[in-house]
């Protein structure tokens, strides 16, 4: 909790370089988030107040400063989940919540089933594209025009994920490629992670599924990604694990990616952790046993491997110990295995050790020596607290829905 009283009122200047105050990942709206499950966990009505002017000034930023993207992490369906996650049993912001909705529905209206000229599709994934605005809409699957929102959505990845073209509708390709992956990846590559890649939109039509979601092709959609994902694994000495990505040849056809001897980027964003979650949920979804044995093995290999990583671990959600610790706690609470309790006990004392109490916020983002002290919800101090809280009491932690985990 004192984590969270250091951000329950952050600078009134932009704290971090990428900070907008529309944004869940790194803004207002993910302050907001916060806020909420600590007025959950607590019980004081300062928590909601707070809340609610976090969400406040990030919708009134989003309504001078537009236009706004679709996406989850920095657009309308964030703003969209964040204010369904507050709005108390519907009581609250229903005009904003039907406003979203709308822009949505428009949104998704106008998208063709693909691009008409045979290029991958760019807008796909869980941070800014479907499968993160697919995410916000099953929040609002019982709401008017919810379910054939997600419908869509549902529709458009599943003609995605089948589709045999080449290069394969989700790769990367050209300009698309960005930083070091140019050099990793100089043909263009299919990202396996949660946040940018293939394991995104498995996750979505796992959940869609699991929540009644009917669409043509959506079991076939789902044990196909499942299959691909099971024939891109790549195997370590502590068990499977999953690559950034599996590079494309010349001709635009898969052709594999030798990762040996660098060190496994295990994490929610990439890596095993995320990719383990996503066939978990896709495995329950479609009551495929063999793909749950296979995640939670996935999984249970990460952590010696976490143990004997010797580069400095981040504290955050994305790519740190919150991330991998609130993934765990999942694991734990769906499988009842005691070994992912021992686990995440492990994990919960490691991060605790990375306590800087001297620091702005409590925990520091490392890797950002300019400017470390980061508020923010998926990089930041605020997605740690709100991990520590659901470490240690018994309130839902509904709001990782955002993550795709749940």
């Amino acid at each position: 909790m004192s984590i969270a009283g250091t951000l329950r009122r952050p600078p009134a200047a932009a704290p971090t370089r990428k900070w907008l105050r529309s944004s869940v990942a790194e803004g207002d709206a993910g302050m907001a988030l916060m806020c909420g499950y600590v007025g959950a966990c607590s019980g004081d009505p300062a928590w909601w107040a707070r809340a609610h002017q976090a969400l406040q000034s990030a919708v009134t930023f989003a309504a001078h400063e537009g236009p706004v993207p679709s996406g989850l992490f920095d657009g309308l369906a964030g703003l969209g989940f964040v204010a369904s996650s507050l709005a108390r049993e519907g009581r609250s912001y229903q005009r904003l919540l039907a406003s979203i909705d709308d822009a949505l529905h428009t949104y998704l209206g106008r998208l063709p089933s693909d691009d008409g000229a045979g290029h991958p599709r760019s807008d796909f994934d869980a941070e800014g594209g479907l499968s993160g605005v697919g995410t916000y809409l099953l929040q609002r699957i019982d709401q008017p025009g919810g379910r054939a929102a997600a419908t869509r959505v549902a529709q458009l990845l599943i003609g995605d994920a089948l589709d045999p073209a080449t290069p394969p509708p989700w790769a990367k390709v050209g300009d698309a490629v960005h930083g070091f992956f140019r050099t990793r990846f100089p043909h263009g590559f299919v990202d396996c992670g949660l946040a940018h890649g293939v394991a995104g939109p498995l996750a979505f039509l796992a959940r869609a599924r699991a929540l009644g979601v009917q669409a043509e092709g959506l079991d076939a959609a789902t044990r196909h990604l499942i299959t691909w994902l099971d024939a891109n694994r790549r195997d370590d000495a502590y068990g499977p694990r999953w690559p950034v990505g599996v590079s494309l040849d010349t001709t635009g056809h898969v052709a594999g990616f030798d990762d040996s001897g660098e060190p496994p980027p295990d994490a929610w964003c990439y890596g095993t952790p995320g990719v383990a979650r996503a066939l978990w949920l896709a495995g329950t979804a479609t009551d495929d046993g063999t793909a749950c044995e296979r995640a939670a093995d996935a999984m249970l290999a990460v952590y010696p491997r976490w143990a004997d990583c010797r580069h400095v671990i981040a504290p955050g959600l994305c790519h740190g110990l919150a991330g991998l610790l609130q993934i765990t706690m999942r694991f734990h609470h769906d499988t009842g295995d005691e070994r992912f309790a021992h686990h995440a006990r492990a994990l919960l004392d490691r991060l605790l050790v990375l306590y800087e109490p001297d620091s702005a916020y409590g925990y520091r983002e490392h890797g950002h020596p300019r400017n470390p002290d980061n508020p923010g919800f998926v990089d930041g101090a605020a997605g740690v607290a709100m991990t520590l809280l659901a470490a240690s009491t018994d309130v839902a932690p509904d709001w990782d829905r955002m993550l795709l985990i749940a």
